[in-house]
């Protein structure tokens, strides 16, 4: 892909070898090349340039670039002279005859003119120099595969020929490696231009011009991201892909699986990168492709080495697929694709495999980071050394949320070894429950091997399973026995006691427990906990009817927390996103709380408990049907029921059941509503008097089939939904008093007593306008629009008077999204033209971070980062970093 086969034949001694054919022929066009414009944009010559430096790692398309920039030149009258170099190159007297050679063919130079006879190497040299620095003809002088030219002669000749050029005169060398001509002056000086691995790298919108135009592939836009993502925008990588991609019928399977194992990228990295290093080099590649980051200090103690700081650098240099991942260039990384291929060849030695993975846990273990450490244990498949390492750190990542780690560590240690364990035991089982698997928890528990351990597990299994009470009784005892040395389980315990106050209607306790000294503690040592303790009192704020308080505090827990743990996904049960989206809801936010349920739910179908469950699919039902589309509403309520089917939670299946019923009799399909109803009745039996669980305080059967009831013309449901109501605000649980109140108004409107109702209208407004409820008002649909359209009519301009926010009542008959018009952006609300994503990297760029560590916060590439750049700039209408976020904060994005 890159120049011409080199001769390995040296030449006998004393014989200078003649120049080969095709010494001055560049590379024809490949078909479906990829014009690279962009690049190409930057290479327009310009008055001090001197030297066009296209360094990058093997197969990033530096002799393509080279070739179209050779096409550009040609077609603006420029001439050029092509040259492939090779070994026999780094003789300097050979360098002079190839260029005259060169030169003369292009007419350069006149073939009479000759230097003199038997002059030496340094006059024939100094006699080529006075003839290219005297031409008076502007032309450009292209040098391909130049990592050849190593030698200390040939260099110095480079650097001699540079500064002879004259003005307007440009060369431009293609190569592997970055060549030692005294760059740093050049830079210096303006007459430098480079492009680098990171430049000729495509970028998405390229990946895809590439693959649905050039090679012609009918590829989802979502599988060419996956493929982007995965080459890191690698230009051979790409192209080995579709040529493998043209025989699979299944593309989003093969991307998947894409690797450093597939046949063609694993022949091309031996044959055409790996090979070519020395010995020395190839083992320290192998060595180190173990680890996900390398820093010198790491590489040392896994080589054994103790010059691991020249060898990163000389890879560096040698564009070897080794990446920054910091300004600092303390941490580096290997292309993916890449280190996948020297992990798979270091496979084929076991042994050397699993000590190589030994020593990095050490490192780590020395070094205080445990995760990484324990990592690589279970890497080198020394499970009884990870089991008994995991003992002493299962605390810290309990208290954490890591479950998915820890289900994935204990589900690989033997039963007889988590039996030596207790305490893995019970992580074990913990873990379990995240995964929703309640029944492989509750079977753990019960292995005699954990008898006498504070079971701390067991108060939150009967909390998951909606056992309220029980779960409140157990957390209560369990913290009677517990000591000081018992922070872990303390903490866990005190959350599953919290919950269950809230849930059973003891607020004030709730939220006094919610403020002691040991929960405080807890905030401030653990960022899970921490959003565990936001998430709750957001749901104490709103359940009590605060919902602007509500909003705050998530809001601002949300914030807090993608500062802390950017581009990472939630860990343990999702709670603070689900009531971030809650609230985003309830305000008629509808569109930031779609975005923010989509990023949510592949990560809550995996781990979330029933609430957030319920919650983000019933949720995202709502405003499916909103957008009128009916499928994907019957497709997320149907996702619920398998969910409570695999859970075995009758209170998720209850869940889908009741927002049919309930978009049935909106839609006046009544006969369908009650069976919708009565199903869900058959399923409540998780409803106990005095609990009331988040995700259904407005969403329970007595509210549904009242809804239905009323809808059905019957005259029974005033009293019972005055006495619900009652009760309600009697126990402060003010947002399903005014659900309850809502539906009493179209009770009591049914009943021909229009006069109450719109006093119980009047009452509902008041509540709602202060606090900001919209959703709870619009979910009712037509039935209570006619009573407000009357309401309207009959108070028309008092609604001051009556202590209603001006325009509320107005604002609730047009419908429209809070995010419009009726309140101010908030800091967390993206405009309609940037994306979340865009949004995110807007705000990692106002904290001062560059690429490189955005696009390790954010789990992308550098190359994606770039391309969200370029689409923040279009949509910002900004020409770069700094103005860009300047407009953002201007248009309150970053407050």
């Amino acid at each position: 892909m890159e120049g011409f086969e080199r001769s390995s034949n040296e030449p006998a001694q004393g014989v200078k070898p003649p120049i080969r054919a095709g010494k001055f022929l560049a590379p024809a066009s490949l078909p479906g090349q990829l014009e690279r414009s962009p690049l190409l944009a930057q290479l327009q010559p310009r008055d001090g340039l001197r030297l066009i430096l296209i360094s990058a790692c093997p197969g990033y398309g530096k002799t393509t670039l080279l070739q179209q920039y050779r096409e550009r030149c040609l077609a603006e009258g420029r001439r050029v002279l092509w040259c492939n170099l090779d070994v026999l190159d780094n003789d300097p007297q050979r360098l002079s005859q190839v260029l005259l050679s060169g030169l003369r063919d292009i007419d350069l130079i006149d073939a009479g003119d000759n230097p003199v006879a038997h002059s030496s190497p340094a006059q024939w040299e100094d006699w080529l120099f006075e003839r290219i620095a005297a031409c008076n003809e502007t032309f450009t002088l292209l040098m391909d595969e130049f990592e050849v030219i190593d030698q200390s002669p040939a260099l110095e000749f480079i650097q001699r020929l540079l500064k002879a050029l004259p003005m307007g005169v440009t060369l431009a060398i293609a190569s592997r490696t970055t060549p030692d001509i005294n760059l740093g002056r050049l830079r210096a000086r303006g007459e430098l231009l480079e492009i680098n691995t990171e430049s000729l790298g495509l970028s998405l919108d390229e990946t895809a011009t590439y693959i649905l135009q050039k090679r012609q592939l009918p590829l989802d836009l979502s599988d060419i991201e996956s493929l982007h993502e995965r080459t890191e925008g690698w230009v051979t990588g790409v192209y080995l892909a579709s040529l493998s991609l043209q025989r699979h019928s299944d593309p989003a399977a093969f991307i998947g699986s894409f690797n450093g194992s597939n046949p063609a990228l694993a022949e091309y990295f031996a044959e055409d990168v790996l090979a070519r290093q020395t010995a020395q080099c190839q083992q320290f590649l192998l060595q180190t492709s173990v680890l996900s980051r390398l820093c010198p200090a790491l590489c040392d103690a896994v080589t054994g080495r103790s010059d691991s700081q020249a060898m990163i650098e000389a890879l560096e240099r040698a564009n070897l697929f080794v990446i920054a991942m910091d300004d600092q260039r303390q941490w580096f990384r290997y292309h993916p694709l890449f280190a996948d291929f020297l992990l798979q060849t270091l496979k084929r030695h076991p042994e050397q495999f699993e000590q190589q993975h030994q020593q990095a846990s050490g490192w780590y273990f020395a070094n205080a980071q445990p995760v990484e450490a324990l990592e690589h244990l279970f890497a080198a498949h020394a499970v009884d050394d990870a089991a008994t390492q995991l003992v002493l750190h299962i605390d810290e990542l309990v208290e954490n949320g890591h479950a998915s780690l820890l289900m994935r560590w204990l589900s690989r240690i033997p039963v007889q070894i988590r039996d030596l364990h207790p305490r893995l035991g019970i992580a074990y089982a913990w873990a379990l429950l995240h995964a929703r698997r309640h029944k492989d928890a509750l079977h753990v528990l019960e292995n005699p091997a954990l008898a006498g351990e504070h079971h701390y597990v067991h108060p939150l299994l009967l909390l998951i399973g909606d056992r309220v009470d029980e779960a409140l009784v157990a957390a209560t005892e369990l913290l009677l026995q517990l000591g000081p040395q018992d922070k872990m389980q303390y903490r866990v315990t005190a959350f599953v006691e919290i919950s269950s106050l809230f849930y059973t209607g003891r607020f004030d306790e709730a939220r006094k427990k919610l403020a002691s000294a040991g929960v405080r503690e807890a905030q401030q040592e653990s960022a899970y906990l921490r959003d565990v303790t936001d998430a709750l009192e957001a749901m104490l704020d709103l359940t009590q009817g605060q919902l602007d308080s509500a909003l705050t505090r998530a809001e601002t827990a949300m914030r807090r927390s993608r500062e802390t743990l950017a581009g990472t996904p939630p860990v343990g049960y999702p709670v603070l996103q689900t009531i971030h989206c809650v609230v985003l809801y309830e305000t008629d936010a509808v569109d930031e709380a779609r975005r923010r349920l989509t990023e949510l739910l592949p990560y809550a179908r995996e781990h979330a408990a029933p609430d957030s469950l319920i919650s983000t699919h019933v949720l995202l039902a709502r405003l499916a049907y909103l957008h009128a589309d009916r499928p994907a509403w019957m497709r997320y309520l149907a996702d619920l029921d398998q969910l409570g089917q695999v859970s075995g939670s009758t209170r998720i299946l209850c869940s889908a059941w009741l927002e049919r019923a309930r978009v049935a009799t909106l839609e006046k399909r009544l006969d369908t509503a009650d069976h919708a109803m009565r199903a869900a009745e058959q399923l409540s039996d998780w409803e106990q008097p005095g609990v009331t669980l988040s995700a259904n305080d407005v969403d329970t059967p007595f509210i549904a089939r009242q809804r239905l009831r009323i809808a059905q013309g019957e005259q029974g449901c005033v009293e019972p939904l005055r006495q619900a109501m009652d009760q309600a605000l009697q126990q402060h649980q003010h947002r399903r008093a005014l659900k309850l109140r809502l539906l009493l108004i179209l009770a009591l409107d049914g009943a021909k007593q229009h006069k109450e109702a719109l006093e119980h209208l009047t009452a509902a407004l008041r509540f709602a306008s202060h606090v900001g409820f919209v959703r709870t008002f619009l979910d009712e649909g037509a039935p209570l629009r006619a009573v407000l359209e009357r309401w309207s009519v009959t108070f028309h301009g008092q609604e001051q008077a009556l202590g209603i926010h001006a325009g509320f009542s107005a604002r609730l008959l047009r419908g429209e999204s809070s995010s419009k018009k009726a309140e101010p952006k908030r800091e967390d609300q993206a405009p309609t033209n940037l994306s979340a994503r865009e949004l995110q990297v807007v705000r990692l760029l106002a904290l001062g971070y560059r690429n490189r560590e955005i696009a390790d916060k954010m789990f992308l590439s550098e190359l994606t980062v770039k391309s969200h750049l370029r689409k923040i700039n279009s949509k910002l209408g900004a020409g770069g970093r700094t103005e860009a976020v300047s407009i953002a904060r201007a248009q309150g994005l970053l407050d």
